[in-house]
């Protein structure tokens, strides 16, 4: 069993760095379906894990985009005081 593991994880490093890309690849494969089931989540597990982030490497960061305009209805309101 240990050796279809280690054959199933070896071929699904293979398919790139993105933990949803490797576990679609180790389903796919034939060493990963003829595990038992315990072996099969040790695998996936396995591929879950991320690598640790290098703190060289530039971080991204999202720009989120703020709507202009106003919603309907919405008008602002202006209180005035009368005074003298």
């Amino acid at each position: 069993m240990e050796d279809r593991l280690k054959e199933a994880i070896e071929n699904a490093l293979l398919s790139g760095e993105d933990p949803n890309t490797r576990i679609r690849a180790l389903i796919g494969n034939d060493a990963f379906n003829l595990l038992d089931k315990p072996w099969k989540s040790i695998a996936i597990t396995i591929l879950r894990k991320e690598e640790p982030v290098n703190p060289d490497e530039e971080v991204k960061v999202k720009v989120t985009r703020r709507r202009g305009g106003r919603r309907r209805g919405d008008a602002p309101t202006i209180a005035r005081e009368s005074g003298s």
